[in-house]
């Protein structure tokens, strides 16, 4: 393991409660596959708790006794499954399902301070109860209530995506809460776009939440403006018939990931976040809008959304207010004044080295330090 030139390497414990997978491609995996891989780059030591309930009950129990040996700890960074902790296992049915909280008990009783990353707080939302059935939402509430209750009892830090999420945290909670914005992984392929039309990009999910119809009302009508579109073929196929006119008139559609993806960001101009406003729009904070910078591509995005106001603070792109009106005024000042565009991305690149994930493990140590600071 290598060492670390700006600290001390630590000793980290890093948990999630299921599978990570080997190349952290879903939104689910991206988040702990890459602060795991950026941890390891800054030269810590990391003990992985991961994988079903039983590989977990054997990390832990190897823990316990390597903590007993006098092996030294320290600290916990847990990333908290969508599902409640519980029923985090693929089939949903818990088998030991306590397993994950008597890790956070013997980190307390060892002095080992805990941080925890809380994803999502969609479940408490108005919005839930649309997709939900009463008995099952009843469940679910309980179980995720029992996962805030035990985090508020042993967790040092509670880190949240932005704190307009904390609002519908349903209590105060005990420790600290801090926000720990997604990374991004900075692209070194250039971009060199000698077309005279602008390339939009979107890339993620299509249907309820995703709603791009807006802009491709407007785009259409706009020819020197080109739209893709990258989600998975499942969610197309839900919406092939609402984005059937649109395709017929050069909205272009694709599947990919991975290395072909990288490909086809390397033709594109500017990233799409540009939804509807929603209570959870306010507090979301997008994989995507990191992605989009770390490809060097400035973002179009709503404003009263967490995404448009990050862009709109960093000035990494366009905030603008979900009508049409103002999205048409916007494109068409943007073709009349290019220069625009191109002091956009001259700032992204600038600043996009402050978004790494590299930047998010430095942030969790340094929240780490101030909390051993504040004991003596």
């Amino acid at each position: 393991m290598g060492r670390n030139n700006k600290r001390d390497a630590l000793n980290i414990i890093f948990h999630i409660p299921y599978k990570l997978d080997s190349v952290g491609s879903s939104g689910r995996m991206m988040r702990p596959y890459n602060l795991i891989k950026a941890f390891r780059e800054e030269g810590h030591n990391l003990y992985l708790i991961e994988g079903d309930w039983k590989e977990r009950q054997i990390q832990i129990k190897q823990l316990k006794e390597s903590i007993k040996s006098g092996e030294k700890f320290d600290l916990l960074y847990s990333e908290a499954s969508t599902k409640p902790t519980l029923i985090a296992e693929k089939d949903n049915i818990p088998k030991f399902p306590f397993i994950d909280f008597q890790l956070f008990k013997l980190c307390k009783l060892n002095n080992i301070k805990s941080s925890l990353f809380y994803r999502d707080i969609y479940w408490n939302l108005k919005e839930y109860k649309e997709y939900t059935s009463i008995f099952k939402r009843t469940i679910l509430k309980c179980l995720y209530y029992l996962d805030l209750s035990m985090y508020n009892k042993y967790i040092d830090i509670l880190y949240l995506p932005s704190m307009e999420m904390y609002e519908y945290i349903p209590f105060k909670f005990n420790g600290k809460v801090k926000v720990l914005s997604p990374g991004a992984n900075i692209s070194m392929r250039s971009k060199n776009n000698k077309n005279k039309k602008l390339n939009f990009f979107y890339v993620g999910g299509l249907g309820m939440n995703y709603d791009l119809e807006l802009l491709c009302e407007v785009i259409v009508d706009t020819p020197e403006i080109k739209m893709t579109i990258c989600c998975r073929k499942e969610d197309f196929e839900k919406e092939k018939e609402r984005y059937k006119k649109f395709i017929e008139r050069g909205i272009k559609i694709i599947h990919l990931e991975g290395k072909k993806l990288e490909e086809e960001y390397s033709k594109m101009d500017i990233g799409i976040l540009y939804f509807k406003p929603s209570v959870f729009r306010r507090f979301a904070s997008p994989l995507k809008l990191y992605e989009y910078v770390g490809q060097g591509l400035p973002i179009l995005a709503s404003k009263n959304t967490l995404a448009g106001k990050i862009v709109e603070k960093v000035k990494i792109g366009w905030s603008l207010e979900y009508e049409k009106e103002a999205l048409e005024s916007f494109i068409q000042q943007l073709l009349k004044n290019r220069d625009d565009f191109i002091n956009k991305k001259i700032s992204l690149i600038k600043k996009r080295g402050n978004f790494t994930w590299i930047k998010r493990t430095q942030q969790v140590i340094t929240d780490f330090e101030e909390l051993k600071n504040e004991e003596t």
